[in-house]
């Protein structure tokens, strides 16, 4: 059967019926890095915001302080593994925990003390992160002290202590366990 149209000449050239248009997606792709692009551009997201709802607004913040929180959590637990996991010398025992105190920071707010940090081993025993990272010689305590102090500060801004509170890192684990104010009497 011929219908108009669909039959073949020879010798003729055709050319093909043009593309349907693609509608566009619903929602734009968005990526990460357009996002940080984005939420640092105060000049782009300042008009954008305006028109999120407050309760939005809010649920947003949370969610980005949440996952601001977990990567300076994810860095600090690498940088005390990276520091704690040379080899330790014949019989001495693992270290297993890291523990922080606050410190009053002359009348400002509490803030955790980069040089008040316990490290225990699975024996009980205790030793410092400065004791650790000078006897290896591989690392730099400097570089390592800078980074350290910059996320201890960033974690007590996105989670501030009380004071007399401590942090303690299960190495292990990855867990961090805040108690206190501890007063001792």
């Amino acid at each position: 059967m011929n219908l108009p149209g669909t039959s073949i000449e020879v010798g003729v050239t055709r050319t093909p019926a043009p593309a349907a248009p693609v509608a566009p997606s619903a929602e734009p792709v968005l990526t990460a890095a357009s996002l940080a692009a984005l939420l640092t551009d105060k000049d782009r997201l300042t008009p954008l915001a305006e028109q999120i709802s407050r309760d939005d607004l809010l649920v947003g913040i949370e969610l980005l302080r949440a996952a601001a929180a977990r990567s300076i959590e994810t860095r600090l637990l690498a940088l005390l593994r990276d520091a704690t996991t040379p080899p330790s010398p014949e019989g001495v025992s693992p270290i297993v925990l890291a523990e922080f105190v606050t410190t009053g920071n002359g009348g400002g707010a509490p803030t955790w003390e980069p040089f008040a940090v316990y490290l225990k081993r699975a024996d009980g025993t205790e030793t410092t992160v400065a004791a650790v990272v000078e006897a290896d010689a591989e690392n730099s305590y400097d570089e390592f002290y800078t980074e350290f102090s910059d996320l201890l500060s960033l974690y007590a801004q996105m989670d501030p202590p009380a004071h007399n509170s401590n942090l303690e890192i299960n190495l292990g684990t990855g867990e961090f366990d805040l108690t206190g104010p501890n007063f001792w009497i």
